[in-house]
Parts: C-alpha cells; structure tokens; sequence
C-alpha cells in the first residue's frame, strides 16, 4: 500500500463533513471511503469489536444521578462498576462472551471453541460471584443488550434500591 503524503488535517477537511471530524485517520480506505469506514465511522460504533457498552453503562449512572461508583478497582473478577461504601459490585456481561440467553448466537465457524470458551466465561463468571458473596460484596450481573433498549431504567432502578438499602444496613449498625 503506497504512503499517502497529504497532511491528515487536509485530508480530513476535505472528505468528512464538519459534524463528523475523526481523531484518527484510517489506514484501510482511500480518501473517498474515508468517512464510510466501519473501523472508525462513529455511526458504525457496533463494527469490529469497537461496542461502547461500558460507555453507555457511564453515561446511564450520571443521567440518573447514581452517585459513589468507581472503575478500574482492584477486586475479584474486576467488576466494571464499584460501590465500596455499599459494599456493591456491578459486572456488564457482553451478551457474546459469555453467553447471553435472549441475544447469543454461536459462531458457525470452529464451534467446539466457542462452546468451550462461552462455557468457561460462565464458570468463571459463577466463581467470582461466589467468591465476592463470601466476602460480603452484593453481586449484580447486567447483560449487555440490557442498557441499550427500555430495560435500561429498570437495571438502573435496581442498582439504586440495592445502594438505598445497603445505605440503610450501614447506618443502623
């Protein structure tokens, strides 16, 4: 593949519209396909592996004022949302890795792998959980597809009952 020698800046000017200006430039499409990429297209976000679940998961915690969550904690299975006060820990499970029930689908090709990696997610998944109860922890488990369409409020609703009365047991003791 020939090196382009036009400066990224000119090169984005010219192919994306204003409303749709990239950080980085794609390696794989010429000019004109620029903007149309799946690998960096923000319209095509679900391409490639680049989902943004975690992402949206943030973004619902601050539009419904859930307040006292931390990422990246050291912790057990490294839940994805942390309430250390409370004691609660939140996982969002990809519906693909480990399997989720409504929305899995199982690859066609090299199908004894993927059965056998979904089945050790799981069995991982069942571990950790088991694991942070005996410490004490409040496990709470969201699929993916779950912050994405109408039951996204309910799984933010029983986040918040679960750190009212976790909330409550601190105080009485």
């Amino acid at each position: 593949m020939a090196l382009r020698t036009s400066s990224p800046r000119t090169r984005k000017a010219a192919t994306a519209p204003p409303n749709l200006r990239l950080s980085r430039q794609c390696k794989c499409c010429s000019p004109k396909e620029f903007v149309n990429c799946p690998l960096i297209c923000p319209l095509n976000c679900n391409v490639y592996g680049l989902t943004r679940t975690k992402n949206s998961a943030v973004a619902l915690f601050r539009r419904a004022n859930v307040n006292g969550w931390r990422r990246n904690q050291i912790l057990t299975g490294k839940p994805d949302f942390l309430f250390r006060k409370e004691r609660i820990a939140v996982f969002v499970d990809g519906c693909f890795w480990h399997g989720c029930p409504t929305c899995y689908r199982r690859p066609w090709a090299n199908r004894s792998y993927w059965d056998a990696k979904v089945g050790r997610n799981r069995t991982r998944d069942q571990h950790v959980s088991r694991t942070l109860r005996k410490e004490g922890w409040c496990v709470v488990r969201v699929w993916e597809h779950e912050l994405k369409n109408s039951t996204a409020l309910r799984c933010i609703n029983r986040i918040r009952r679960l750190l009212d009365s976790r909330a409550e047991d601190a105080n009485t003791i």
